[in-house]
């Protein structure tokens, strides 16, 4: 049944791919951590929503906005390239791991630095508001831990990170709601979170040492920093722009009409955002072995690029349908009314997701194709659109002038800049054939089902 689901191209060529099967596996222990994690974090977060109210959660969410928008500086940009490189070069993993970790723990102490100092920057007055950004802030010096993800990642091998993320999830979701029945102030709920991404960074240093060996092992060396960052710099920059692309709109919403604001925003958003997941777990799976298609036939490339676009637009598209059709529903039954203004901004921010599925498999090809400094131009220009509008609609509109300036730039950046170079012009015609096509899949799809 479920290959009726699929484009009958994607279904034959990946099931006679000799990687299919250990692909589909990692495939299906990402999308059943997606799914584990998205009903328990629904729940806590929903819950957690409703006791702060809308002007807490607002903050709470404001100071999450900031940590993820300084995220590429303790990062680096290291992770699609690391992976890369230890699918390429599996016999220098040990040197590839350790000068990646050294680089991102490094980077994640002045990535810290800068988070405190751009609180105190935006909210000089508020004291509250400064506390929450630097404990969250927290998160990106244990940022490093992200080499024993891509690690797993580049030998398909999610499970591993899945059982010991979701052991301590499933504490921390329990320390969450004693939080709620105790009625804990806000900052109480920033330090929890902060010492769950603590404690899953040492869980997955742990399974790794259990299972491959100490990190003691692992060999720091010059030249392959050197040889990292060249290859990522430009995926910093790109990262910066990307993220704050994605929460800027929240950074200022907030400072331009109040946390409550955001607050709202952010429960549109919390629906919106479990879709997001989707393609990072299909095209985060298939990486490994569109790279090595790549190196092998240029053809071979090219027919899974377009069965990959296929897919995903086939998943996009009923999603999308069905939460702008719901959204009052859904909005009023998991938030409450408090939160009823979020129904009309979920309504225009989902439709991003289109664009969004696209646009994550298309930078793994252009990485594929070391387009790097495409990357970074067009995320740099659609996130100054992405400020411009937000800038002249926010006063206007509020949440909802928020959602449509992120649509306009979604689809700018993960779409309409692949016409525009020649390097990308196929991209975009591949694009341009899925979206056209995902329709009559849907209405196919619709009624098979009647």
């Amino acid at each position: 049944m479920l290959s009726k689901l699929l484009p009958a191209g994607i279904y034959r060529r990946i099931s006679l791919d000799a990687d299919f099967a250990r692909i589909a596996g990692n495939m299906a222990w990402m999308f059943a951590d997606k799914v584990f994690r998205l009903g328990l974090g629904a729940l806590i977060g929903v819950w957690i929503a409703r006791y702060l109210g809308p002007q807490q959660f607002g903050l709470f969410n404001y100071g999450w906005a900031l940590v993820f928008m300084l995220t590429p500086l303790a990062s680096l940009g290291l992770g699609n390239i690391v992976i890369r490189e230890l699918v390429k070069k599996p016999e220098q993993a040990e040197e590839i791991l350790g000068s990646a970790l050294v680089m991102q723990a490094t980077s994640g102490l002045v990535a810290y630095a800068a988070c405190v100092l751009l609180g105190y920057v935006l909210r000089p007055d508020d004291m509250l508001a400064r506390t929450v950004v630097a404990i969250l802030g927290m998160t990106l010096l244990i940022n490093a831990s992200d080499v024993i993800r891509n690690w797993y990642a580049s030998q398909v091998q999610t499970r591993y990170v899945v059982w010991t993320e979701n052991a301590v999830i499933i504490i921390f979701a329990a320390g969450k709601v004693v939080l709620i029945l105790t009625k804990a102030p806000l900052l109480a709920f920033a330090w929890i979170a902060t010492i769950e991404s603590v404690l899953v960074a040492c869980g997955l240093f742990m399974m790794y040492q259990s299972q491959n060996g100490h990190i003691r092992w692992w060999i720091v060396r010059i030249e392959r920093a050197k040889s990292l960052i060249r290859e990522s710099w430009m995926l910093i920059f790109a990262g910066f722009a990307d993220l704050i692309h994605m929460r800027i709109d929240q950074v200022m919403l907030g400072n331009m009409l109040g946390d409550e604001s955001v607050g709202i925003y952010s429960a549109a958003l919390r629906i919106s955002g479990i879709w997001y997941a989707v393609p990072y777990i299909i095209v985060g799976s298939l990486a490994p072995a569109i790279i090595k298609s790549k190196m092998k036939d240029e053809a071979s490339y090219q027919r899974r690029m377009q069965h990959l676009f296929d897919l995903l637009v086939t998943i996009a598209l009923p999603s999308s349908v069905l939460v702008a059709l719901t959204s009052d529903m859904l909005i009023e039954s998991l938030f409450g009314l408090p939160y009823k203004g979020a129904s009309a901004i979920l309504q225009i921010h989902i439709w991003s997701t289109l664009f969004l599925y696209v646009g994550v498999a298309g930078h793994q090809f252009y990485l594929a194709d070391n387009l790097q400094r495409l990357i970074l131009s067009r995320t740099v220009m659609s996130c100054i659109v992405n400020i411009a509008l937000n800038y002249w609609l926010i006063p206007i509109y509020g949440g909802v002038g928020a959602a449509c300036a992120t649509l306009v730039s979604y689809s700018l950046l993960f779409y309409g800049f692949d016409a525009m170079t020649p390097h990308t012009i196929g991209y975009f015609r591949a694009k341009t054939k899925a979206l056209l096509s995902g329709p009559i899949r849907f209405i196919r799809l619709s009624r098979l089902s009647v």
